[in-house]
């Protein structure tokens, strides 16, 4: 089928959504969200790769869900990469993206999303309103934060999912630490996920230890010369 059609199909016949946050909360360990990243601001181009059958290594790999780019200007992504990696996996999608407009919401959900990206540095106080606008589609809210002013944001935003950035998304820079000094003040009710800058085993161990939930990762996979095996070795395979 080409891309109409896909559409076309995914109206008519909409897939069962998927729960990242129950996928993340059925597993026993540290979960990895692993991304579908081409390109970075930080990096340049990473890889050029085949987004379905990329989706398929992932599962196989054992990643709980999927993170798919779908900024075409800074990651080289495209919303057709998250509505071709839907037909290939049965794990939960989530649209990453800068989303700042209310129709990004069914958007997403037309193009085979379970979960939206919302970013509080992005949305500030409107982070609540995208949140609910995302349960009446039936998406999944991921609200990423980077600092105690936005994890105060998220954690009365409702959202599924809190995700703390130890990337500055003004500098770019990375750092660790960001999530030990954040995580004890999310909400204990919400599964936190820790993005940016997991390279290692040591570093989810790391990342587990400060009490996250899930790590999301994306930089380290693209650059892998072998993503399957990459993705086995953070896991502690």
């Amino acid at each position: 089928m080409n891309v109409v059609e896909k559409l076309v199909d995914a109206k008519k016949n909409p897939a069962e959504r998927r729960s990242l946050r129950q996928a993340i909360l059925d597993s026993n360990q540290v979960s990895l969200i692993c991304e579908a990243k081409k390109a970075s601001p930080s990096k340049g181009l990473l890889s050029d790769f085949d987004v379905p059958r990329r989706a398929r290594l992932m599962e196989d790999a054992g990643a709980c869900g999927i993170s798919i780019l779908t900024e075409p200007l800074y990651f080289n992504g495209s919303l057709n990469d998250l509505l071709n990696a839907r037909g290939e996996t049965t794990l939960p999608l989530l649209r990453k993206d800068f989303i700042c407009f209310d129709w990004e919401i069914p958007e997403s959900k037309n193009f085979g999303a379970d979960a939206i990206l919302l970013i509080v540095a992005v949305l500030g106080q409107d982070t609540e309103r995208y949140v609910e606008r995302a349960h009446k589609m039936g998406l999944e809210a991921l609200v990423e934060a980077h600092n105690l002013a936005e994890l105060e944001v998220a954690n009365k935003s409702g959202a599924d999912l809190i995700g703390i950035n130890n990337r500055n998304l003004k500098t770019l820079e990375v750092d660790l630490g960001v999530f030990k000094e954040l995580a004890p003040y999310a909400a204990e009710d919400t599964p936190l996920v820790a993005e940016s800058g997991v390279l290692s085993r040591e570093d989810v161990v790391r990342m587990g230890k400060a009490g996250a939930d899930a790590v999301l990762v994306g930089g380290a996979l693209s650059k892998a010369k072998d993503a399957g095996e990459k993705i086995r070795c953070l896991n502690g395979g």
